[in-house]
């Protein structure tokens, strides 16, 4: 059984460990377009901008480095950018836009890893309850196996028993 001790130790590493893992996504957006296409959704979905934050793309993809000399210098993918109801966001919504004084009304400045654990946070009933749809049929498949050994050695019982009177 895990104590309280060990969740509260564990629990400030999870997200460095979670962004730092999927640090690859960010370096190949430009390369995959399915990996484009995962983070596009992630991040409009959540609301985010990279795992750690937005300078995450700055940091490891060349594409979006300021010191570059890319279409997306000190920029963001559009996929980062706020979108309101009722207004069209430009496909440069996000170029050249680190550092600006309005940046933080044009994009999301925070990571998906922290808008990630937020959700799983909030919807914990919904997480036990898959996670007890997975764990039935387990205990269910244990208590079989436990019931099919105990026929076995039963009729290996038997099976002694008839072989020693013949």
């Amino acid at each position: 059984m895990i104590s309280v001790v060990s969740v509260v130790h564990i629990s400030p590493q999870l997200p460095h460990k979670v962004s730092s893992e999927f640090m690859f996504a960010i370096k190949g957006y430009n390369k995959d377009g399915d990996m484009k296409n995962a983070m596009d959704w992630l991040q409009e979905q959540y609301e985010c901008c990279g795992f750690d934050s937005f300078k995450d793309y700055e940091i490891e993809n060349d594409d979006f480095k300021c010191d570059g000399n890319k279409s997306h210098i000190c920029g963001v993918p559009e996929s980062c950018c706020i979108h309101k109801p009722g207004v069209s966001v430009p496909d440069t919504c996000g170029h050249n836009v680190i550092g600006k004084p309005n940046m933080f009304d044009l994009i999301n400045d925070e990571g998906c890893t922290d808008s990630l654990l937020r959700w799983l946070m909030e919807h914990l009933d919904l997480v036990g309850a898959i996670a007890l749809g997975f764990a039935i049929p387990q205990i269910f498949g244990m208590l079989l196996a436990y019931y099919f050994l105990r026929k076995v050695k039963e009729y290996r019982v038997w099976f002694r028993v008839d072989s020693f009177r013949t």
